[in-house]
């Protein structure tokens, strides 16, 4: 059988291309800012090198004659999830009932990418191509050697992120310099980075705060840091999360860790950490206003954020099964939080909030919204899925995956409950193709389907 050279140095060269582009995957997920200036016609980092993936295996696939996916838990329902949004879009779009209210056009934020002709449809594309980022890091991470070469890529960028916030930390409190973003507030001062918003860097930080930990409690030689450096690198990444001040992902952490430390840590080491935590908390002011006070007051008044859920809430009833099509929520909102508050009678404060984009501030009551029960019943089987998974995991590998990725993704669906949008964030996807790539690497043989 003939071969042509061409298309055969083509497949020989695939494993190294395929890697590299989980690479640069790696390194869009740190690119995430509060400004256009990492933007491209409003388009993140991580959806640009999505579509270098689904440009390269078109190519490969047109050269090869096939498309190769690897089955893996949960593929199935990441199909579903794609097929049911394009499916409840369309629905928007050809019934009378979920048609979007006139007044929408008078928005000034209506314009581009966020009109209402196709704001829905370029959700769509951003939810496809973080599907397939999903599929194609699976594929393109099927060995151990692979599996950690993108783990160590991972640490090495963490940790110059880490190192970044503690002198932006030491700087300010020491001699009262400033770089990157700083934000001050009474007798506390908020990092952000170098992406800006202070809650936007505790997500970075939240999101690979458990890798570390996983990594230190495989005790694994192929990690290119030491101990000692991953010891040091834990604790620098907890200081720079406490001074983020985001109630919403150091709630998600604690909680995950509270949840899972029994499997991972002595009851010596436990109480010691616990106690250092309890401290911190009560008798550190700051920490103390920024975060217990403020989850208290949100917990227990009426303020922009719980109003947006009330909203969204809202927006499902009015639309249960189907909802009002991926991305459409905030075409939505204007006339939800408009009769809040009228109820309420602040119409200044309603005026300010209009005049932005404002969806749902929770990422699944703002999927609720837009896909109905049918599109987060789907997203609550995916997950389930995922982590009741019959697979068994080596045990020596089980902190990598299982602690490493598992937890982080625990902490992004308990935080997304303040933020929305995530589910298309370029670390979250990363993180779930990471898991089950772990999922498949470390317990049984790899199962390839190829399409022809």
């Amino acid at each position: 059988m003939n071969i042509n050279p061409d298309r055969k140095c083509f497949v020989q060269r695939d494993n190294t291309l395929s890697l590299n582009l989980a690479f640069a995957y790696v390194v869009s997920i740190f690119l995430v800012a509060n400004f256009e200036g990492l933007k491209l016609f409003s388009i993140g980092v991580s959806s640009m090198v999505s579509a270098l993936m689904l440009f390269y295996s078109f190519i490969k696939g047109c050269l090869t004659k096939r498309f190769v996916l690897y089955t893996h838990p949960g593929q199935k329902l990441l199909f579903m999830v794609m097929l049911w949004a394009a499916i409840s879009l369309y629905l928007t779009k050809i019934l009378p009932s979920k048609a979007i209210p006139d007044e929408v056009s008078s928005y000034p934020w209506t314009t581009g990418l966020n009109s209402s002709t196709l704001r829905g449809f370029s959700f769509l594309v951003r939810l496809f191509l973080s599907l397939f980022a999903i599929e194609f890091i699976i594929v393109a991470i099927d060995t151990k050697k692979k599996y950690f070469q993108v783990i160590n890529c991972f640490l090495v960028l963490y940790s110059l992120v880490c190192c970044f916030i503690v002198a932006q930390i030491l700087l300010y409190a020491l001699l009262k310099v400033s770089i990157g973003y700083i934000y001050y507030d009474s007798s506390l001062f908020r990092v952000g980075g170098y992406v800006g918003e202070p809650s936007l860097m505790a997500c970075i930080l939240a999101g690979g705060y458990f890798l570390v930990l996983g990594v230190l409690k495989s005790k694994l030689d192929e990690i290119i840091f030491s101990h000692k450096h991953l010891k040091l690198l834990l604790a620098v990444a907890t200081i720079d999360l406490f001074f983020t001040f985001s109630s919403a992902w150091l709630i998600g952490v604690f909680v995950v860790f509270l949840f899972v430390s029994r499997n991972y840590f002595s009851k010596k080491q436990l109480i010691v950490l616990l106690t250092i935590v309890f401290v911190a908390l009560i008798y550190f002011l700051p920490f103390q206003e920024a975060l217990i006070a403020k989850v208290y007051r949100e917990a227990t008044g009426l303020n922009p954020r719980t109003f947006s859920w009330i909203a969204g809430y809202n927006i499902f009833l009015q639309n249960i099964f189907t909802g009002v099509g991926i991305g459409q929520s905030v075409f939505f909102m204007p006339i939800n939080m408009a009769n809040i508050w009228d109820y309420l009678l602040d119409y200044d404060a309603y005026n300010e909030m209009i005049a932005v984009r404002f969806p749902p501030l929770n990422t699944h009551i703002q999927w609720l919204a837009e896909t109905g029960i049918i599109g987060l019943t789907l997203i609550i089987c995916l997950f389930h899925t995922l982590f009741t998974s019959r697979k068994r995991i080596d045990i020596e590998y089980q902190p990598l995956v299982k602690l490493g990725f598992g937890c982080g993704l625990a902490v992004y669906m308990i935080s997304m409950n303040a933020v929305p949008d995530y589910y298309y964030v370029g670390y979250f996807n990363f993180l779930i193709a990471m898991y089950i790539a772990g999922l498949k690497i470390y317990s049984s043989p790899r199962e390839a389907r190829v399409l022809s």
